[in-house]
């Protein structure tokens, strides 16, 4: 992300996602998470740098590269990126 990373209000790491207590398909030594944002709009952790349902459906945007993770959350409050080395692919071709 370079330069821009200190322009994100919020950065998702595992301690805000919710365990399933199962493993993906592609590494079975990899947790299951999903990342759900009521989470956030609901201020779960008191060290989120906004107000509870200062922000919801209408203002949130998860961009992740595993569909599976949004899967708790409302419609159109997602969008999924390729892989970095399918991108790479690409645009090389």
């Amino acid at each position: 992300m370079g330069d821009m990373k200190s322009q994100l209000l919020f950065c998702w790491d595992q301690s805000h996602c919710s365990t399933t207590g199962f493993y993906t398909v592609e590494n079975n030594k990899k947790p299951l998470m999903f990342k759900e944002l009521v989470k956030l709009w609901d201020k779960d952790d008191p060290n989120l740098p906004w107000e509870k349902r200062e922000y919801n459906e209408s203002s949130s945007l998860l961009v992740d590269d595993s569909p599976y993770k949004a899967l708790l959350n409302p419609a159109h409050t997602a969008i999924f990126l390729l892989h970095t080395t399918s991108v790479i692919r690409t645009t090389i071709r």
